[in-house]
């Protein structure tokens, strides 16, 4: 199906995209009924257990000031959970979250998407992951084409392989997920399959090519999914890891179809909060967020409401201007971090391997085809790990596991003397391999 981009988009309900079984989907009894528990309502309905019974009686955490000039050693202020926000963090809650930080979080959509709520609503899911896969599930049939960014977040991988879909690789080039790649693989479709109706990206500092989708770059690719009808699930957990935010898909859409319902957005706070929490959220037409919500009532019942409310403290705390603050300083630490990496990268890799320096995310996307490896995944097992250094290799993240050069190396963590030795090592396994092919 195609849609002319010349006239009116007409509007269009964005259950399209959901797959049979999705569209009958249906919350059990108990939890169809959660909304109708208000103040002035006697509620008979839960069998929740009595919280007085609970051993807890206060959480508290302990958070910095994201606007002091060195926030890991500036002053801390200690967040208290009593009383009604305590019984929220540990009883059993609305399987999309809890409704204060729902609103919360829609609030910050509103500023850091500049969309006006409306047509879209937001939900909790345990991390990102959890949510996309849910998403996929009420999106794929078993044989389906999905569209994938290549590489792609190998953590997708198992999902739609569960869900047996057939996947549609789509190369990134130095600005993300190509347009022009994209719209050959659309003109071109194999005559007689079946259509895509899913694209799965990673725009900001993609996991593991570290490649940024600019704004440019995202207007023609919501183009070509709004002219063959295609849901765009965008990923996002590195968006706050660049000093300078890019406009999302979320906030682009409706440049380009004016009612939007053409983007699911997928944010986290596991890179500017704590990967603990486990919490994510996902920005939605209420159409495609009810079935996840049946998912999530059959599977977890809801996100941890610890997390949620611990969530919701510093957020309260901070205001959107702090949560940006504190984000802008994790990515400016990590744009430290990058500097002297690449640094210590180039002066062992020059002339034996090449990547292009990401604005956002955690990873350098290195290939050493400059070395003559055209299989990483080899290359690691006979030369890396006898010379004592393992990275991933890049056939991890391609659907198809096809031999790649690359190989996706980590700057978050590891100190500099071993990012040092780590290079040196790896250096040492690409000219070892070298040598070996020269005299074979």
């Amino acid at each position: 199906m195609t849609i002319s981009l010349e006239d009116p988009t007409p509007k269009r309900c964005p259950s399209r995209f959901l797959t049979p079984a999705a569209k009958a989907s249906q919350l059990d009894g108990i939890r169809e009924f959660y909304q109708y528990e208000t103040d002035d309502v006697i509620s008979l309905l839960a069998g929740r257990p009595n919280i007085s019974t609970f051993p807890i009686k206060g959480i508290s955490v302990e958070i910095t000031d994201p606007h002091h000039p060195e926030p890991s050693s500036g002053p801390t202020t200690t967040l208290n959970l009593k009383d009604d926000e305590l019984r929220t963090a540990i009883q059993y809650g609305a399987t999309n979250g809890v409704p204060a930080l729902i609103k919360l979080l829609e609030g910050f959509q509103e500023i850091i998407h500049k969309r006006p709520k409306g047509s879209w609503n937001v939900a909790m899911g345990s991390g990102c992951q959890d949510l996309i896969y849910k998403a996929l599930a009420s999106t794929v049939q078993p044989g389906d084409p999905v569209l994938c960014e290549a590489p792609l977040y190998a953590g997708v991988l198992p999902g739609l392989q569960n869900l047996q879909a057939v996947c549609f690789e789509v190369e990134v080039d130095e600005y993300g997920l190509s347009a022009k790649r994209l719209a050959d693989v659309l003109a071109n479709w194999p005559e007689g399959q079946k259509r895509p109706r899913v694209l799965y990206t990673n725009p900001i500092g993609g996991n593991p090519s570290g490649t940024t989708a600019v704004r440019e770059r995202k207007l023609e690719v919501l183009k070509l999914c709004v002219q063959y009808d295609i849901l765009i699930l965008e990923d996002d957990p590195y968006y706050f890891l660049t000093p300078d935010l890019v406009p999302s898909y979320f906030e682009l859409e409706t440049e380009v179809i004016p009612q939007g319902g053409q983007v699911m957005r997928f944010d986290s706070f596991s890179k500017v909060l704590a990967g603990g929490f486990r919490l994510g959220f996902v920005t939605a037409p209420p159409e495609l967020l009810y079935p996840i919500e049946v998912l999530t009532a059959a599977t977890n019942l809801h996100a941890a409401a610890v997390s949620q409310m611990i969530i919701y403290k510093i957020l309260t705390h901070w205001g959107v201007e702090g949560f940006l603050a504190n984000a802008r300083n994790v990515a400016l630490f990590y744009a430290g971090r990058k500097g002297w990496f690449e640094e210590i990268a180039h002066r062992h890799l020059d002339g034996l391997a090449r990547w292009t320096s990401p604005v956002a995310g955690l990873f350098l996307w290195v290939d050493c085809s400059e070395s003559g490896v055209k299989n990483t995944s080899t290359f690691m097992y006979q030369y890396g790990i006898p010379h004592g250094i393992v990275a991933c290799p890049g056939a991890s993240f391609y659907p198809s596991k096809a031999p790649s050069p690359h190989i996706r190396v980590s700057f978050s963590e590891l100190p500099r003397d071993k990012a040092e030795e780590g290079f040196k090592r790896l250096a040492e396994a690409l000219r070892h391999y070298k040598s070996d092919q020269n005299n074979a």
